[in-house]
């Protein structure tokens, strides 16, 4: 999209090249990413959800429903793409290690308080 202000289509597999290469692409979790603030791609609605907001800046949202029916919540307001891998990983790897009860990965995240996430994730939000 002319629009777009952060490359989605082209950096969302290396994305998820670092999340098998850490051992985690067997979790089974929804990520839609956007390159602009517009979500043509729906990230709201995501379980995890990416979308640009500038020049290798971003900003996470977790918790959406797989059937659109819940909106998701700013998890990073803005995170440069090089905490992008670090962040995704760690969230992801939390869905795995603090998800005792099983839940579906979107009901977790959006149960789970965000500077908690962030804190299992070990990346904070900001420039790199």
């Amino acid at each position: 999209c002319g629009l777009a202000m952060t490359d989605a289509e082209n950096i969302l597999p290396a994305f998820v090249d670092g999340i098998d290469a850490a051992g985690l692409g067997d979790v089974d979790v929804v990520i839609r990413m956007t390159g602009c603030p517009n979500n043509c791609a729906r990230p709201p609605t995501a379980e995890i959800g990416i979308f640009g907001y500038g020049k290798n800046d971003h900003v996470v949202l977790v918790g959406g429903s797989r059937e659109g029916t819940r909106l998701a919540h700013v998890l990073y307001g803005r995170i440069s793409g090089e905490k992008m891998v670090p962040a995704l990983v760690g969230v992801i790897r939390a869905i795995r290690a603090h998800n005792p009860q099983g839940l579906p990965a979107g009901e977790f995240l959006h149960r789970t308080d965000p500077a908690q996430l962030r804190a299992w994730a070990g990346v904070e939000d900001g420039p790199a």
